[in-house]
């Protein structure tokens, strides 16, 4: 619960802002809010599904692991462009047009 309102404060603050780099940082924590959603969503629906075999430290390290090491990518993708996706790309080409 604690990542959604993160999640929806970054929102809010990227439609708020007014200059480009700001709306890019606030669009990228809100990409990272939505990873961690992800693992998090993953862990609920094995509780609720009683795969409590599937519920240990190993298993959801190994599912958090990648989260983890596309975090850092998010914040430094000016300098490699790896993880440039469609939706960044569209998101991005609308804020340029209003400015």
């Amino acid at each position: 619960m604690v990542v959604m309102v993160i999640k929806l404060i970054a929102s809010a603050l990227g439609m708020a802002s007014e200059d480009f780099p700001s709306k890019i940082f606030w669009f990228q924590i809100k990409e990272i809010c939505l990873l961690t959603i992800t693992v998090a969503g993953l862990a609920f629906c094995l509780e609720y599904a009683c795969l409590d075999a599937w519920l240990n430290i190993r298993s959801i390290g190994l599912v958090a692991f990648p989260t983890l090491f596309f975090i850092p990518l998010c914040f430094t993708n000016e300098s490699h462009h790896l993880n440039v996706g469609r939706d960044y790309n569209f998101h991005m080409a609308r804020v340029r047009q209003k400015e």
